[in-house]
């Protein structure tokens, strides 16, 4: 395109874009300005003319697409796109530049970019027209997504692991109700995820507490931490005892937002420990039996000799000790909820150890395992275990023959589970397997991991220190905000590294003794930073106890407030020079008492006008009906003989006359209408008001069914939004909607295709409702008038109608107490606007 000789020629150092596009819009903002809009956007920008050719881009669209700018101007759209779709591209772009308009692009769908090196990368586009001088030039916003992506990924990973975990997983809102739910519970519950979410939990489970709810709750808000046993019950009933940790959850400020839950079903390990204590009592009430007997058999022999009494005496005391010895072994190996196994040697004739028969199993062995104990024991390892590794025959073999027992943990992954395995040898030959589950052990430790990673990464500044106040962890948010890495502080005492000024009347020790004595500190501090700058900041330091109770430690979250701050002290500015206006304007206070009685003696006569303009609009109401009913009657006469005349004798006129008789009918049909219009607006106005509980959007789906059977031949599409029920006149509110709706419909005629919007929303406490149209509009000078009688503006052969439809939708909605008003520009439709209160 040849430049134009009133386009004033650029000269500077920034590459021009082919085409006059870009040139025109630089002229009128401005090469700074332009260059400047274009490289301030976050995403990439590429500029496109019609026929797909590349005119301008953006450094963010060099870097995402690792194009120089010199090979991109000029270029096809379709060079940036991946080959698999560059085909039908054109199509595309054709379409849109037959109707542009702003859009993101391929909604729903995974839309990928082609960078320079042939890969691929998932992007977001948003596309905007650009009309010029020189025709219309489309914007693309291209966005990276490839990131957002990931988190998505890694966040549904997050998800299900919690639902691999084998313990009841569930989070709750503050008020107790679930709003997460792994596997794991579904499974021991009973419930579903969908029939658990939403529910109170110690009512769903109807859960018993070892101590009143509000003494945990109070624990749980104190330390964020709680940790004891519960009974809960099943779908099916069942009692369930669990162990049960709750944590707190809590945002970037410190407020609690949830709480997390995690149980352990221990009901098999309480009956174990109810089955032991209750056979040690068994075995301590026949001792006593016992020994009351042998005391008497002593009394009888009690002519024996000294010596002998005391050997027989002893004796029995020995095989009494073994019997004992020998019942709390059994005992204890059936009841301990470990699984325990004991195993012989088996020696080839080269006295290598070939393998180990199983000679007893307890009960959690059965369970653990699912064999029972008939079919285990007698059984070697390898027949009950054909792939077990041969590690664990050296691990039983050395400590077989050495006696010397060892340990090791291992995780299995037939069951998913971690085990700590205990194995000794009572006797040469022989082996007594351990197993402990350590899997909520290893999740613990796995959580800690995970929780010192968001520790690290978290917004704010989070440390820790001991007893003494020595710094012992010190997280990057933590070096963002006071200047010191880690490396420098930790091992230092917090006071000598960050100096500083507690902000609510403390000193530092006050503050120290207070959270000694609390656990608790909560406050906002001053500190200096490495580089001499001050921070302010919202300190929030719980302490940190071993397992009787002793503070170890305290870990502290740092919120960087001195905005905040500055903010405040501009507030408090503010509020001291409102406080001097205040005693200005007290000075006025008299004048304004004055005034207040001259406008309550005003408001009187006020109100005694309105009572008589009431009477006089009820008697207007009237002499208009009358006049009405009055007109009708001389025009039935006049429209009855202008049709004889019209049937019998309108040839006969002479034919300059004729017109003027066909103006007389028009104007008498004119006038009867109007007549019946006015009478339709006194009958409104007079009809009783019954209010009860309408249904809106059943009253606006009846009227677009009608109107959709009158106006079957157009193209009307309607956008039907929330219509919540109001309390109004049924009838009433019918003839309202039925304007409003036939207003839309009527005034959309001249459109290929109407479009209608039909909805509400809040606004100042009020429920507003709304139809909106495409059509011809108005001219907002005419705002006021539209809802006047017989006020037209448009010709009978454009739009009939008398002029009352809107008049009698404002006396409806004014009887109802609310109000109605209109919006529009003309030519670019309109929006009617009405309340009820």
């Amino acid at each position: 395109m040849a430049r134009s000789d009133a386009m004033p020629e650029y000269r500077g150092d920034i590459a021009e874009p082919t085409g006059s596009h870009i040139q025109a819009i630089r002229f009128v903002v401005g090469e700074d300005r332009f260059r400047a809009l274009l490289e301030a956007a976050p995403d990439a920008m590429v500029i496109v003319d019609q026929a797909g050719r590349i005119v301008e881009l953006n450094q963010q669209a060099e870097r995402l697409f690792l194009y120089p700018r010199a090979e991109l101007l000029g270029a096809e759209l379709e060079l940036l796109l991946p080959k698999a779709v560059r085909s039908k591209h054109a199509q595309h772009r054709r379409d849109y530049n037959a109707e542009p308009r702003s859009r993101p692009m391929g909604m729903g769908l995974a839309l990928a970019a082609r960078r320079k090196d042939g890969s691929e990368v998932p992007v977001e586009i948003s596309l905007s027209p650009l009309q010029t001088a020189d025709g219309v030039l489309v914007i693309a916003a291209i966005r990276d997504i490839s990131a957002h992506q990931h988190a998505l990924a890694i966040q549904r990973q997050q998800t299900d692991l919690l639902h691999l975990a084998h313990d009841s997983i569930f989070v709750m809102d503050l008020d107790d109700r679930i709003t997460f739910w792994n596997r794991g519970a579904a499974e021991r519950y009973g419930w579903s995820q969908q029939e658990a979410l939403g529910q109170v939990t110690h009512i769903l489970l109807r859960t018993e507490f070892p101590r009143p709810r509000e003494e945990i709750q109070e624990e749980l808000d104190r330390t964020g931490y709680w940790e004891g046993e519960l009974v809960h019950r099943t779908r099916t009933g069942q009692r369930m005892i669990v162990a049960s940790r709750w944590a707190l959850q809590r945002d970037a400020h410190g407020t609690p937002t949830a709480i997390l839950e995690i149980n352990n079903d221990i009901t098999d390990r309480k009956r174990a420990e109810d089955a032991v204590r209750e056979l040690y009592a068994d075995l301590e009430q026949r001792v006593q039996e016992r020994t009351a007997q042998l005391q008497a058999a002593n009394r009888q022999l009690g002519e024996l000799n000294v010596q002998l009494e005391e050997e027989i005496a002893e004796r029995k005391h020995g095989e009494a000790a073994l019997h004992e010895s020998e019942e709390q072994y059994r005992t204890l190996f059936e009841h301990i909820p470990d699984v325990a196994v004991v195993r012989e040697m088996v020696q080839g004739p080269d006295g290598d150890t070939i393998d180990f028969i199983t000679r007893q199993v307890n009960p959690a062995w059965e369970k653990s395992t699912g064999i029972s104990r008939d079919k285990a024991i007698g059984k070697t390892i390898r027949e009950l275990v054909p792939n077990i590794e041969p590690y664990w025959l050296d691990l039983y073999a050395q400590v077989a023959l050495t006696g010397k027992p060892a340990r090791i943990e291992n995780y299995i992954r037939v069951v998913d589970k971690w085990f700590e395995n205990s194995v000794y040898s009572p006797k040469r030959g022989y082996v007594v397997a351990v197993a402990r589950d350590i899997t909520e052990r290893k999740q613990a430790e796995e959580r800690m991991r995970y929780q010192a990673a968001l520790v690290e990464h978290a917004s704010d500044a989070i440390t820790s220190s001991d007893e003494n106040f020595v710094i012992r962890t010190w997280n990057q948010a933590a070096q963002d905000l006071f200047g010191w890495r880690a490396e420098e502080v930790i091992g230092k005492r917090s006071s000598d590294v960050l100096p500083a000024q507690v902000q609510n009347g403390q000193d530092r020790q006050a503050a120290a003794k207070e959270f000694l004595e609390n656990g608790y500190w909560r406050g906002e501090v001053t500190y200096r930073r490495k580089d001499g700058s001050q921070v302010s900041t919202l300190v929030a330091s719980v302490a940190l106890r071993d397992s009787q109770g002793k503070i170890t430690g305290a870990l502290a979250i740092h919120t960087d407030i001195t905005e905040r701050k500055r903010a405040e002290e501009h507030i408090r500015q503010l509020n001291q020079t409102l406080e001097e206006h205040t005693q200005d304007l007290e000075m006025t206070s008299e004048e304004l008492r004055v005034t207040n009685e001259d406008l309550q003696s005003a408001n009187d006569n006020l109100r005694i006008a309105n009572e008589g303009l009431l009477v006089a609009n009820e008697e207007l109401e009237g002499l208009a009906e009358a006049l009405a009913l009055d007109l009708r009657r001389p025009l039935v006469s006049i429209r009855h003989l202008t049709q004889l005349i019209s049937q019998d004798h309108i040839t006969q006129l002479p034919s300059e006359t004729q017109p003027m008789f066909q103006l007389i009918q028009a104007n008498a049909d004119e006038m009867e209408q109007m007549a019946q219009a006015l009478l339709q607006v006194t009958a409104i106005t007079r009809q009783p008001l019954e209010k009860q509980t309408v249904s809106s959007e059943e009253l606006v789906r009846g009227v677009l069914g009608d109107l959709r059977w009158e106006n079957r031949d157009r193209q009307i599409e309607t956008t039907l939004g929330v219509l919540p029920d109001c309390q109004g006149d049924p009838a009433l509110l019918d003839v309202v909607w039925r304007h409003l709706l036939s207003n839309a419909v009527k005034f959309t005629r001249a459109r290929r295709v109407a479009h209608i919007e039909i909805g509400s929303h809040e606004d100042g406490g009020h429920r507003v409702y709304f139809v909106k149209d495409n059509g011809v509009g108005f001219s907002m000078d005419y705002a006021q008038t539209i809802f006047r009688a017989f006020q037209r503006y448009h010709r009978d052969d454009e739009y009939a109608g008398a002029g009352v439809g809107l008049t009698i939708v404002e006396r409806i909605i004014r009887r109802h107490g609310g109000r109605v008003w209109a919006e529009g520009a003309v030519d670019q439709g309109a929006t009617l606007y009405f309340t009820l209160d």
